[in-house]
């Protein structure tokens, strides 16, 4: 119902590619497929694990509504088993049961995932299949499209007898109109292992009645029968998960994941162990490297685009002009300042000048006026000892202190 489509988002330094999911045109206004749509991108976006892929943002233009998503490079699992189905070359085991366990580890995180209010949204992915599994180029399997996942509090409401998903995953409850819990999500994921194991349909064919009754009616594949080299610790746990009834089944995708972690370091133990990374990078080299020119050509065009839509040269140095400015005007204003605190010093030295020379005088006054005292008092003696003829002496004396313009200044400097 819509197509996927690499975009890269620039802000600033900073540059990274998404995936953007649309919907086809003709759905675009079909509420049903809106609503549904949109259901995908309020879950996905609460959902942050390593073996998800993320939503990361959502919107709606002029082309619809849309997905911005995490990019993985790599290539679906479905993929793998087309390729190792042509080649005749089966995955190994390893290999197969590792892509399960994160994808185990995905579920489970969905399964438990809880809403802004703390309570559990009680999710079902309700579409585990090869088509949603993304094996990563660094070796990481991650489950997508949550498009018709079963959640309280969703818009959209699945309507009485209908069935969503792909019928040949689909569990035997779910069948009979059951309501799809997360043991139903762990029976699609069994039937996703025997396939990845195997390379090929578990339940296949053109009559959907013969896959239901398939489904419903027929005991679980034995794998040694398709190949020799499968554990039987994974044997045992895949005809667990494929089980009719779901309480034969493992009850949580945590349980799945922790049994396949440690058969997987029994039987790395033995064999030595596998990467995925490796692997798909050897099987699908052409892709790899068709993904990295992809990559390399788009950050290309859009560094073309954003030079041919470079802005006039005073809108893109406007910051520079702008700190320029900024800068002139506290220097200015710097500028001023220090010559209005050099004024107000200069005042203060000035003052400060007229006062001590106006102290000197004062010093010097009181001393001839003392001293002039004391020469009268002499006389005065004098005059009793010997009672000579009167006489009158004056005493002149200049002030020590430096000269000064001001005409106060100099007053009073002669007594008689």
């Amino acid at each position: 119902m819509g197509a996927v489509s690499l975009v890269v988002r620039e802000e600033g330094a900073f540059r990274r590619v998404y995936a953007v999911k649309r919907l086809h045109p003709e759905f675009r206004r079909d509420e049903h497929v809106r609503s549904m749509f949109m259901d995908e991108a309020r879950i996905a976006g609460l959902l942050h694990h390593a073996n998800v892929v993320s939503v990361v943002d959502v919107g709606e233009d002029e082309d619809g509504p849309y997905l911005v998503m995490d990019y993985v490079q790599g290539v679906p699992l479905a993929v793998l088993v087309s390729a190792a189905r042509e080649d005749g070359k089966l995955i190994p085991v390893q290999i197969c049961a590792r892509i399960i366990k994160d994808i185990a580890e995905g579920l489970d995180a969905a399964h438990e995932l809880v809403g802004h209010d703390g309570e559990r949204l009680e999710l079902v992915h309700r579409d585990v299949s090869p088509q949603n599994v993304l094996v990563g180029f660094d070796g990481v399997a991650r489950l997508t499209d949550f498009g018709i996942a079963k959640a309280l509090g969703r818009q959209q409401r699945t309507g009485t007898g209908i069935l969503k998903g792909k019928f040949g995953y689909l569990a035997p409850e779910r069948l009979q109109f059951e309501h799809p819990t997360k043991l139903s999500d762990i029976f699609s994921l069994g039937v996703v292992l025997y396939e990845a194991l195997s390379a090929r349909r578990l339940y296949d064919g053109n009559d959907q009645t013969d896959i239901a009754r398939s489904i419903l009616k027929d005991p679980p594949p034995d794998i040694a029968h398709v190949r020799t080299d499968v554990h039987p610790m994974i044997i045992e746990i895949l005809f667990q998960m494929l089980a009719k009834d779901p309480t034969k089944r493992p009850q949580s995708a945590r349980e799945v994941a922790r049994r396949l972690d440690a058969i997987l370091v029994y039987v790395a133990n033995q064999e030595g162990p596998s990467s995925v990374s490796d692997y798909v990078i050897e099987r699908f080299d052409e892709v790899y490297e068709q993904q990295k020119e992809e990559l390399e050509d788009l950050t290309a065009a859009v560094a073309l685009h954003r030079v041919s839509t470079r802005p006039p040269w005073f809108r893109r140095h406007r910051r520079g002009f702008g700190a320029a400015l900024l800068a002139a005007v506290i220097a200015v204003a710097i500028g001023a300042w220090s010559m209005i605190d050099q004024e107000e010093d200069f005042g203060s030295v000035a003052v400060a000048e007229t006062v001590t020379a106006a102290e000197t005088v004062a010093e010097t006054e009181t001393e001839v006026v003392a001293e002039t005292e004391t020469v009268a008092e002499a006389e005065a003696d004098a005059e009793t000892e010997t009672k000579p003829v009167k006489r009158t002496r004056r005493v002149r004396r200049k002030p020590k202190g430096p000269a000064s313009d001001t005409p106060s200044a100099t007053e009073g400097l002669w007594k008689w």
